[in-house]
């Protein structure tokens, strides 16, 4: 009982001393729009409860993750309630695992209209938007460039399948008769993206999201902070929770000093992420729209024949 009231203690003081989201300081301000008003005040037993919840996640003799109340948390964070402001402002790197979390448990595949634009090998590449068939397991994707592919038009990587080779074909119509087997990590594959085919996906943006944030976080020099809730137009205007690391201590490679990240406030999924230098230019910036989750795929889907 005396481990609880002192884990609490500090808890109930930083409840007593929080400002509602809506005064709460904001990047950008022309680009917050309709953002969503906060409940008053949980008080009485609800409030005591979420002050447990709250006092389990900073417990630190708990192994992370594996020992915290996930299924608890979620549910009140689903709900809006007034932990999961707590843990957006305070803790944002636990509340991307919670995310990571929730898309172990509920994501199977997806598919979506992948927009990228980044710098390759020191030159800025064109706008580039992308139909994606995507399936955990195992590791599945089909790529079909609509505008600004290099030199495939489509491409299929199947872990563990065509003796781990990338399958693509060609743009160029003097080539499409026939298919291209790749290495997924040779010389073509990185001139075409920052990141191979193999590290497509939004879990594993979340996941080297997270691991860059704990690295910094324990030199001491992670510079986050949650932003407000906001409508993204890159994102059809779907309401999302932003966040801003800034800066990079020091700049890390390719001169990332900034990264604006966009994580989807119904589904959780890291759905855009932006990355600037120094000077506020651009360096990469991807956007995951018209996502739906688990789908039901052709049977060809991830085979030669949908190339």
């Amino acid at each position: 009982m005396l481990r609880w009231l002192v884990l609490l203690l500090p808890i109930c003081l930083i409840l007593q001393d929080q400002r509602p989201l809506s005064q709460t300081p904001r990047l950008f301000q022309s680009e917050a729009v309709a953002v969503v008003p906060v409940r008053p005040l949980i008080k009485g037993s609800a409030l005591m409860r979420q002050q447990l919840l709250a006092g389990m996640a900073l417990d630190m003799g708990q192994q992370f993750p594996a020992a915290l109340p996930w299924v608890g948390m979620y549910e009140i964070g689903k709900n809006d309630l007034y932990p999961l402001e707590m843990l957006l402002q305070y803790h944002p790197i636990l509340f991307l695992q919670m995310c990571l979390d929730r898309y172990e448990r509920e994501v199977k595949g997806y598919t979506t209209r992948f927009h990228k634009r980044e710098i390759v090998q020191g030159k800025m590449q064109d706008a580039e938007k992308i139909e994606c068939h995507f399936r955990e397991q195992p590791f599945s994707i089909h790529m079909h460039w609509l505008e600004g592919s290099g030199l495939a038009k489509k491409a299929l990587y199947v872990e563990g399948e065509n003796n781990g080779k990338l399958l693509a074909r060609p743009k160029s119509p003097l080539l499409a008769l026939r298919i291209w087997d790749k290495d997924v990590d040779g010389p073509d594959a990185k001139r075409s993206g920052r990141y191979t085919i193999a590290q497509f996906g939004m879990k594993q943006g979340t996941e080297r999201t997270v691991a860059a944030m704990q690295r910094a976080e324990a030199r001491g020099a992670l510079h986050v902070r949650y932003v407000g809730l906001f409508q993204v137009p890159e994102l059809d205007n779907r309401q999302c929770y932003k966040f801003v690391r800034m800066p990079y201590a020091p700049v890390e490679e390719e001169g990332v000093n900034e990264l604006i990240l966009y994580v989807d406030r119904e589904t959780w999924l890291q759905s855009g992420s932006i990355l600037k230098d120094a000077k506020g230019n651009l360096i990469a910036e991807y956007w995951f729209r018209d996502i739906k989750l688990n789908p039901t795929f052709d049977e060809k889907q991830f085979t030669r024949d949908a190339l």
